[in-house]
């Protein structure tokens, strides 16, 4: 058994002795791709963001801004917009206001049901590739309710909008619900009016099968009595799957944060040969007073 031992030593301590470390190994360079982003809807403008992705150069250390960079703006690019019946094509051309590429709504017409590709090519990139089909119906809203449950144990205001959204049987569907909530702070010489808070949520129909979905949004607000008339505006979305699953994504990876010894979580890309998403909602605005009325 001594013997064994020994041997089993002597073996590891020559399979060490054989490692060394190995100076200026340069490593392949990962290429930068295209990104993009658009999310498309009927009545509205076009938009579309392309930028250029940034590789983590493996022979460069890391430093600490490193993700701090900005993405780079791609404005060369070729950005074709069409439907499946090849009956509506569009160029979008590049806005440098914007920094993005847009039409306006009167330019190119999305229709409820309908899919559409878009495709975008630029010098010295690999053309991308993307698809969507627009939601064929509007979210249906219902019991929307508005609770105020006094203070928390910070002196916030808690709030809690709730309601039930009407699923559409037979086939999956997704939703996203928007609330903000605006204010007017008054200081005695002058009156702003701004977003005092903002909220989405995503649901799914998922064992809801046309049955309603029911939502609760908890949240609370400062009131210190300058800020007076909250008003709340409820975008309710009917989303495709690539928006979904993409804010999904985008949660996990917010939810990670700085953690050391959270698995790695990547964000969801329905764009072939880049990354980014291109995807499509049908929405619906629900007004209410700070009472919780629903505005006309």
């Amino acid at each position: 058994m001594k013997n064994r031992i020994v041997g089993v030593l002597i073996m590891l301590i020559g399979i060490v002795s054989c490692i060394d470390d190995v100076d200026n190994l340069n490593l392949p360079r990962i290429e930068p791709k295209l990104v993009v982003q658009s999310f498309i809807t009927p009545n509205d403008s076009i938009r579309v963001a392309v930028w250029q992705s940034i590789p983590i150069n493996y022979n460069l250390p890391i430093t600490g801004n490193y993700y701090d960079d900005k993405p780079v703006e791609v404005k060369n690019a070729l950005v074709v917009l069409k439907n499946s019946e090849d009956t509506q094509t569009v160029e979008i051309p590049f806005v440098e206001a914007l920094g993005m590429y847009v039409i306006p709504p009167t330019a190119y017409d999305v229709v409820m049901g309908n899919t559409y590709h878009l495709s975008v090519s630029a010098p010295g990139f690999n053309e991308v590739k993307a698809s969507t089909t627009v939601p064929d119906y509007a979210p249906i809203i219902r019991d929307v309710k508005l609770d105020t449950l006094g203070l928390t144990q910070w002196g916030d205001v808690r709030i809690i909008l709730s309601g039930r959204i009407v699923d559409e049987a037979s086939k999956p569907n997704f939703y996203a619900l928007f609330q903000y909530s605006f204010a007017h702070y008054v200081n005695g010489i002058d009156t702003v009016s701004y977003v005092r808070f903002s909220i989405r949520e995503l649901y799914s129909d998922l064992g809801y099968d046309g049955i309603s979905i029911p939502f609760k949004i908890d949240y609370s607000v400062w009131d210190d009595g300058h800020h007076n008339n909250l008003n709340i505006s409820l975008y309710a979305l009917s989303v495709d799957k690539h928006y979904y699953r993409f804010h999904k994504s985008l949660d996990n990876v917010w939810d990670i944060g700085d953690n050391p010894f959270a698995e790695s979580s990547h964000l969801y890309s329905n764009v072939e040969g880049g990354l980014g998403v291109f995807a499509s909602f049908i929405s619906t605005v629900i007004d209410l007073d700070d009472k919780g009325e629903q505005r006309k």
